[in-house]
C-alpha cells in the first residue's frame, strides 16, 4: 500500500509545479525532509560548504535567470549562516524564496528554537511560515506568489512537525496567480517627458537592476538611438548595454575616467530602474548642476529617495521606454545623431 504523502512532499511538489527547478542549501535535520522531498519531485539540489554559500549562490541564480529559485537551510544557526546573502537578496529585491527548517511548533527550549521572522525581517525580507497541515499549500503559495510576484526575497519557516504531518487530500492543483501587466506612465506624463528630452542636448539613459529585471535593454537602447544619448549603467545592472558602441560602462564608484567625465556633462540623465544611490552618482558629483533627472521605477518609494529628481514617474522600465519611442515617433521620428 502506498504510504500517505506528507506535507513536506505535497508543497515540494507545489513548488516543482510553480517553476522551481534547483534548490541551493546545505542538509540538516530540520530542512532534511523538504530537501528530500524536493528531489523527489526532481528539483535539483545543489548542495554548498555554507549556508551563506547558499544563499549567495541563490540569489546569484535567480538574477540571472528570473526563474522561481529555492535555497534550503536548517533551523537555528542554519538560517544565522545564510541571514547575510538572504540580506543581499533581499536589498536587490531578488525573487528568492528561501525554506527554513524550524523546530517542532511551541518547542521553544530547544537550542536551534530563534524568533525566526523577527531576524527575518530586520534584514528586509518577507516572513512566511506554514502553519498547520490543512494551511501549509496556501501558504506556501502564498510565499511563492510574494516571491514571484512582489519580486521580494521570502523567507518560509517550515516546522518539523509540520512537514512530517499526513497531507490533506486535495485534488485542486494550486497554481500562482498571473503576472500583472507592466506598468506604464500616463499619456500626459509620457508627453510631458518628451518634451523635456527635445530640450536636452547631452541627454544619458541610466539603466539599473529594474532595468534588468524588465528586460528593457533592446527599448533602452533604441531610445538611447533615436535621441543621441549615452549609455550608463548602475553596478547591479552592469553590462546591460555592454555590446553597444555609446555605452559608458558603469557609472559611480567603478566608472572610467572618461565615463566620469562624459555622465558629468550629460545635461538630462533618464534613469529606468535605478535608485541614483550615493555610489551611483558619486555622492552627486556626476551630476551637473543644472542637469534635469527623470527617474523611472515601479516602487514609488525610490523615486528621488537617494538623489532629487526635477521628475518622477511610476512605471515599468521598458514599458515607459516604449512609451517615449512612440511618442517621439508621433512627432515625426525625430533622431539626434550627437551622443555627443
Amino acid at each position: 500500500m502506498k504510504p500517505h504523502p506528507t506535507v513536506a512532499a505535497i508543497i515540494a511538489q507545489d513548488l516543482a509545479g510553480y517553476g522551481a527547478r534547483r534548490c541551493f542549501g546545505l542538509l540538516g535535520t530540520a530542512n532534511f525532509k523538504i530537501s528530500h522531498a524536493l528531489v523527489e519531485a526532481g528539483v535539483e539540489l545543489i548542495s554548498a560548504r555554507h549556508e551563506g554559500n547558499a544563499a549567495s549562490m541563490a540569489d546569484a541564480y535567480a538574477k540571472s535567470t528570473g526563474e522561481l529559485t529555492l535555497c534550503s537551510v536548517h533551523s537555528g544557526p542554519g538560517l544565522t549562516n545564510a541571514i547575510t546573502g538572504i540580506c543581499e537578496a533581499a536589498k536587490s529585491r531578488t525573487p528568492l524564496l528561501v525554506l527554513a527548517g524550524d523546530v517542532p511548533t511551541g518547542n521553544v527550549r530547544s537550542n536551534f528554537y530563534i524568533e525566526q521572522a523577527e531576524l527575518v525581517r530586520s534584514v528586509g525580507a518577507v516572513s512566511e511560515r506554514i502553519h498547520t497541515a490543512s494551511s501549509a499549500r496556501e501558504d506556501t503559495l502564498r510565499a511563492a506568489t510574494r516571491a514571484m510576484r512582489d519580486r521580494q526575497t521570502v523567507v518560509l519557516s517550515l516546522p518539523l512537525d509540520v512537514q512530517d504531518f499526513p497531507a490533506p487530500l486535495s485534488n485542486s492543483p494550486l497554481k500562482l496567480p498571473p503576472a500583472a501587466n507592466r506598468m506604464h506612465a500616463d499619456p500626459a506624463t509620457v508627453q510631458r517627458f518628451v518634451d523635456v528630452i527635445l530640450q536636452s542636448r547631452r541627454p544619458l539613459v541610466l539603466g539599473g537592476r529594474g532595468a534588468v529585471i524588465s528586460d528593457a535593454e533592446a527599448a533602452l537602447v533604441a531610445l538611447a538611438d533615436r535621441i543621441g544619448a549615452l549609455l550608463a549603467t548602475s553596478v547591479c545592472g552592469h553590462g546591460l548595454f555592454a555590446d553597444h558602441p555609446w555605452s559608458l560602462g558603469i557609472s559611480g564608484g567603478f566608472s572610467s575616467p572618461i565615463a566620469d567625465e562624459l555622465i558629468a556633462e550629460s545635461d538630462l540623465i533618464l534613469a529606468f530602474g535605478a535608485s541614483l544611490t550615493a555610489w551611483t552618482t558619486k555622492k552627486g558629483k556626476l551630476i551637473a548642476p543644472d542637469a534635469t533627472i527623470i527617474q523611472i521605477d515601479i516602487e514609488s518609494p525610490k523615486l528621488g529617495y537617494h538623489t532629487p529628481v526635477q521628475h518622477a514617474v511610476l512605471g515599468d522600465a521598458k514599458a515607459v521606454a516604449e512609451d517615449l519611442l512612440t511618442e517621439l515617433e508621433r512627432r515625426g521620428g525625430l533622431n539626434f545623431p550627437s551622443h555627443y
